[in-house]
């Protein structure tokens, strides 16, 4: 089978097994862009697919949210497009990385306070129309090692579409990809009504942040 596009969605399951799918986000992991691991490069909604794919992706993730009886929980779906329809990489009973923020962003939806809405046998509050475009963001080193310096990110965080730019490492802490573990250096969230101007600081972004390493053998001589 060959593998298409991922996308993903998180899913309010009530007390009587009823699905509400919220709007799905495209994924776009390291591997897609030649970086070592699946991680999610970027992850943004909402996306360009055309209605009928939607409604198919809800469809398929409701059969199987149902097929595995949840109730009165989250649950984050993920899937890929293929040439032979829909299918399921992985359905967790969990909210998503970054669903808070991206579905706050992109269509002022409360996904935490619907998370406890349900489980109150409430109904949640789920705002269908985009307000914003909305892409969370990591960023990992080019190389493993040895952390010298992080530079650029002071001034990424003044772009204009940035929500919160975060730094998860420091000079001297060890830098891997996340396919051997490793966690990003830099997280973000970025949003804004004008979609060109979101890709422009998106792209910003990963031009301005650099994160140079050393080896581990040259690293240790350093020290030395």
């Amino acid at each position: 089978m060959m593998q298409g596009p991922m996308y993903s969605t998180d899913a309010y399951i009530m007390p009587d097994g009823e699905v509400l799918c919220l709007p799905l986000v495209e994924v776009v992991t390291g591997h897609a862009v030649g970086l070592p691991g699946f991680y999610g490069h970027s992850q943004g909604t909402p996306t360009d697919l055309p209605e009928a794919e939607t409604k198919e992706a809800v469809r398929v993730s409701t059969d199987a949210i149902k097929a595995l009886g949840l109730r009165t929980t989250v649950a984050h779906v993920e899937l890929f497009r293929t040439p032979d329809g829909w299918k399921i990489i992985e359905v967790g009973a969990r909210i998503g990385g970054y669903r808070q923020d991206l579905y706050r962003e992109a269509y002022g939806i409360d996904h935490f306070y619907n998370d406890l809405c349900i489980r109150m046998g409430k109904l949640p509050k789920v705002p269908v129309t985009p307000v914003k475009h909305a892409v969370a963001i990591n960023i990992y080193a080019e190389e493993e090692g040895v952390i010298t310096s992080i530079e650029g990110f002071r001034e990424a965080r003044k772009l204009p579409s940035i929500l919160f730019l975060k730094e998860y490492a420091q000079p001297g802490d060890i830098a891997l990809f996340s396919d051997k573990g490793g966690q990003p250096i830099v997280d973000g969230i970025l949003s804004n009504t004008d979609i060109k101007q979101l890709e422009q600081d998106v792209a910003e972004v990963r031009r301005l942040v650099k994160v140079t390493v050393q080896d581990y053998a040259a690293a240790l001589v350093t020290q030395a």
